[in-house]
C-alpha cells in the first residue's frame, strides 16, 4: 500500500511538474546557417538537419484573422551544389504564377544576397511579400515573409512587420557572414497599403 501510494506521489508530482519552454530556434544545417527571429513570431514547425533545415512560423495580427488570413513566415535553408547561384535559388519569384503578381522591389547586397519585395493576390485579400535570399560556400537560405492587406488593417502592424523583417535579415547569416545594405522600407508601397485599408 505504502509502495502504491508513494509511485502514485511521485506520478503527481511528474505530472505537475512544468517542462521547461522549448527554445526558439536559432540555426540551421547544423549551425552553418544562423538566425534570430522576432519575439513576436510564433514558431509552429521547426526542422535542423545538416543537409536541410526549415521554420514556419505564424505574426499574430487580428485584423487578418478576422478576414480568415493569415500572416506566415518560412524560413528554408539546404546544401546546393557549388554551381549553384543566387539567381537560380531567387529568379523564380518573378516566374510565379499567382493572380496579380508583381515584383515591386529587388535589390542586390555583396556576398550573395538578395531581397525582393513583391505582392498578388487570393481569395480576394492582396499579400505584401517580403522575401530574402542568400547563398554562399553551397548553401542556400530563403526567409519569406507573407502579410495580408486586408480592408480596414493595421498599417502600423504592417511597418511593424517590415521592422521585424529587417532584423531577422539582418541576423540571418551564412558561415558567419551577412550584407544587408537595402533594408525594406514602405516608402514605396505606402499608396498600396493605403488603398487597401480604405
Amino acid at each position: 500500500m505504502l509502495r502504491r501510494i508513494t509511485f502514485s506521489l511521485a506520478l503527481v508530482a511528474l505530472l505537475s511538474t512544468t517542462a521547461p519552454a522549448q527554445e526558439r530556434p536559432t540555426s540551421a544545417l547544423g549551425g552553418a546557417v544562423t538566425f534570430k527571429l522576432p519575439e513576436s513570431w510564433v514558431v509552429q514547425q521547426y526542422s535542423n538537419t545538416e543537409t536541410n533545415g526549415f521554420v514556419r512560423a505564424s505574426i499574430p495580427y487580428a485584423a487578418a484573422e478576422k478576414a480568415k488570413q493569415k500572416a506566415e513566415v518560412v524560413l528554408g535553408a539546404r546544401l546546393v551544389g557549388e554551381a549553384v547561384t543566387l539567381g537560380h535559388e531567387s529568379d523564380g519569384v518573378s516566374k510565379n504564377k499567382f493572380e496579380g503578381m508583381a515584383v515591386l522591389s529587388d535589390t542586390l547586397d555583396e556576398g550573395g544576397w538578395r531581397t525582393l519585395v513583391w505582392t498578388f493576390r487570393a481569395d480576394g485579400t492582396s499579400f505584401l511579400v517580403l522575401n530574402r535570399f542568400g547563398v554562399a560556400g553551397g548553401k542556400s537560405v530563403e526567409l519569406r515573409a507573407a502579410l495580408p492587406l486586408v480592408a480596414g488593417g493595421d498599417t502600423k502592424w504592417v511597418e511593424r512587420a517590415v521592422t521585424d523583417f529587417n532584423s531577422a535579415c539582418e541576423s540571418l547569416k551564412i558561415g558567419g557572414s551577412n550584407r544587408f545594405e537595402h533594408k525594406v522600407t514602405l516608402d514605396k508601397f505606402a499608396g498600396m497599403l493605403k488603398v487597401t485599408n480604405r
